[in-house]
């Protein structure tokens, strides 16, 4: 029996959007034949600052290195901010990865960007 999938809800905002996805299972409201297969041959890792799904929360670095890409990120939560330092890798098919290599709580998002600086050597922001 086909299960029977249930409609979105309107969402005010990406805020809340994104809380919705967070405590939901996809599967509830699309079935597989609703996705498409998508390829980006020309995506280039970059050097520089971007922000995470246009997410202000997220701030993620990488750098190339020798044995691939370094990834570090600072996250900010109710609290504190989280600095984490990761090497991002591609799996099958080209999809991204990473395997965490370090990781720190700390109070300031100024005390997270020393703690990427180091990590990271020279820090460059656009």
């Amino acid at each position: 029996m086909k299960k029977k999938l249930l409609k979105l809800p309107k969402f005010k905002n990406e805020d809340e959007e994104r809380e919705f996805w967070d405590k939901v299972d996809i599967t509830d409201y699309f079935s597989p034949k609703d996705f498409k297969r998508a390829s980006f041959p020309n995506l280039k890792m970059s050097n520089f600052w971007f922000v995470t799904w246009n997410v202000p929360e997220y701030k993620e670095w990488v750098q190339k290195k020798s044995y691939g890409y370094l990834l570090t990120i600072i996250k900010k939560q109710s609290r504190d901010f989280l600095a984490a330092k990761a090497r991002l890798i591609f799996k099958a098919k080209g999809l991204p990865a990473f395997v965490l290599l370090k990781s720190e709580i700390v109070k300031s998002e100024k005390e997270a960007t020393q703690i990427v600086k180091n990590w990271q050597g020279v820090l460059t922001i656009l």
